[in-house]
């Protein structure tokens, strides 16, 4: 559904629930495993979204996101799967039930600048916990800590050798969150349930060509 506030501005609202059932997955029965349609995976989510365009080049969007997952078969149980899921009921690996984005590319009084942003914040995703090689306390019981990154950058645009540049320069993740992309989830080991992998900060520098205005 949507809704045009103005010329400029409108409201995007969307609901979804999508239910999957008979899917494929096999079922270990005193170590001998059958293909079976047992699998089902549910998901639901609602969204709305705010976007204004501010002038032909400039604009910024909001949206929030709530949605869910949940599945009887999150592990692909195998003969190649090494671990042993006693409960395989949970949620997917990629759920996040709350999600705020936001973008926007914004004039500045300098005529020829102007500044880019990127808002992302959410839980972390969800993953398991293991102990001798057997999921504790539920698939995807865990999650990683919560998610934010804040990109902001300045554009210049200016006229070299005839040709319509835009330089743009400034920094991903400005804030330095921590946002890991692995943990250490097995009991008993040295830093169980530390996280690793996040990026930090980071500069970035573009430079690309623009049509004539």
């Amino acid at each position: 559904m949507e809704r045009r506030i103005s010329g400029s501005l409108r409201i995007t609202a969307n609901v979804m629930r999508k239910r999957g059932d008979n899917g494929l997955t096999y079922i270990s029965n005193r170590g001998i495993y059958e293909l079976t349609k047992f699998k089902k995976d549910v998901y639901d989510s609602a969204d709305i979204t705010v976007h204004h365009a501010l002038d032909s080049r400039h604009q910024w969007s909001a949206s929030y996101t709530r949605s869910g997952t949940l599945s009887n078969a999150v592990m692909d149980i195998n003969v190649d799967q090494t671990r042993i899921v006693r409960n395989n009921y949970g949620r997917m690996g990629w759920d996040v039930p709350d999600r705020f984005v936001s973008w926007g590319f914004l004039p500045t009084p300098l005529k020829q600048w102007s500044v880019a942003y990127l808002v992302d914040l959410h839980e972390g995703s969800p993953f398991s916990v293991d102990n001798n090689g057997t999921v504790v306390g539920g698939v995807n019981s865990r999650r990683f800590p919560t998610y934010f990154e804040l990109d902001l950058h300045v554009e210049h645009r200016l006229t070299l050798h005839r040709k319509r540049l835009a330089i743009r320069a400034g920094f991903n993740n400005i804030t330095g969150h921590n946002n890991p992309t692995m943990v250490n989830s097995t009991m008993g080991t040295p830093n169980f349930l530390k996280f690793y992998g996040s990026d930090g900060r980071r500069l970035v520098i573009r430079v690309r060509a623009l049509e004539r205005d």
